[in-house]
């Protein structure tokens, strides 16, 4: 009777892991207690410890300075600590403050590739962040995470910080801008005194153009400016109502 019941009670509890909605990552709790296994095999445990990136089972399991952490698609894994939230870790992943641990931590959960929708940060793989519209709740990307103090943007880039702790990196070409002081030499004329449907936002160019061979390398012309190339919304200020319209980020 008491083997039967366990059984019915295991497979409620997978059910209703099956059809609930997927939370945010949790302090794993479950596996042995690692408290125990430290008492029994003393100072050697430390040296069986997961090291971060490999799986866990138990709050206690992983190295120090590392915490078990619950993923949208690979079980329980360690984690390093940090203490910056929003700021890039050594590995180039994101220190992301979770509800369910005393620490942020370096996330390395999710499973979303960059430039694809995601609901949360916790879906985008490793060193991108879910940015999305003001303008509508639905939309948002995966998107490369940068930060002022630490930054992978590659050369042709900049990063583009939503607040002190959040930043994705984006095309120079296209920058947002208020004045041509915050232009790169490269596309130096700020929109910000133009009115067209093609500019929804002041953005960085380059004026005058006749074709693409007059604009940067990752650059289209449009109506006399340089506008950033593009394969897909993401590539673009679609925060600031630039869409992908024939391979250039336009006004949508």
């Amino acid at each position: 009777m008491f083997v039967l019941l366990v059984i019915l009670t295991t497979l409620v509890g997978l059910a209703s892991s099956c059809s609930a909605p997927i939370g945010p990552p949790i302090v794993a709790d479950i596996g042995h207690d690692a408290h125990d296994a430290e008492s029994t095999t003393g100072g050697d445990v430390a040296l069986l410890k997961p090291q971060i990136g490999e799986p866990c089972r138990n709050p206690t399991d992983c190295q120090d300075g590392a915490a078990c952490i619950g993923t949208r698609g690979h079980g329980f894994i360690c984690m390093a600590s940090c203490d910056q939230p929003g700021a890039l870790c050594d590995d180039s992943s994101v220190c992301m403050a979770l509800a369910a641990t005393p620490t942020a931590v370096c996330y390395i959960g999710g499973n979303t590739q960059t430039n694809a929708s995601c609901n949360n940060n916790l879906d985008c793989i490793a060193g991108t962040i879910c940015a999305g519209n003001p303008a509508d709740a639905n939309e948002a990307y995966c998107l490369r995470a940068c930060h002022s103090n630490h930054t992978t943007c590659q050369e042709n880039e900049y990063c583009h910080m939503f607040n002190p702790n959040r930043g994705v990196c984006r095309t120079k070409l296209g920058a947002a801008c208020d004045g041509a002081e915050d232009c790169t030499p490269e596309s130096a004329f700020c929109t910000s005194e133009i009115t067209d449907s093609a500019l929804p936002a002041p953005m960085c160019t380059v004026v005058a153009c006749e074709s693409d061979d007059d604009c940067p390398p990752d650059g289209r012309c449009h109506d006399t400016l340089c506008f950033s190339m593009c394969s897909s919304d993401a590539d673009c200020r679609f925060y600031n109502g630039y869409r992908c319209i024939d391979h250039a980020c336009l006004g949508g």
